[in-house]
């Protein structure tokens, strides 16, 4: 599975620390070089599942040569965090699911405090 971590606001609200990025999901970048690419944001793309690589819509570079096309960075998705879910019937119930998990799992903040 190609699974990003949630910025603190989702993790808040939806009580899930990381979940399978998709098409559609917004994302920053969060480790890259400094002056071009590392803390923008953008919308997926193109999730490649045979490279183990996610494209950006607003993140791209020029081609180095006289053509000066520009083109999409591939980001491994570790490298990502989701800032804004896209959310279906599909990831409602992984959401739910993940969630009713942590409940029952004593090891977890979730379960600690259903046991007090």
């Amino acid at each position: 599975m190609m699974v990003c971590s949630l910025s603190k606001d989702e993790q808040e609200s939806h009580h899930v620390n990381r979940m399978p990025v998709v098409t559609g999901d917004r994302v920053r970048v969060m480790v890259g070089n400094k002056r071009t690419v590392r803390g923008q944001e953008g919308k997926v793309t193109r999730v490649c599942r045979r490279k183990f690589v996610v494209y950006i819509e607003e993140v791209k570079r020029s081609k180095s040569g006289q053509s000066g096309n520009t083109v999409q960075i591939p980001f491994h998705p570790s490298n990502l965090q989701i800032v804004k879910l896209k959310t279906n019937k599909g990831r409602t119930d992984i959401i739910k699911r993940k969630r009713e998990a942590a409940q029952n799992d004593p090891r977890s903040k979730a379960g600690m405090e259903k046991m007090d």
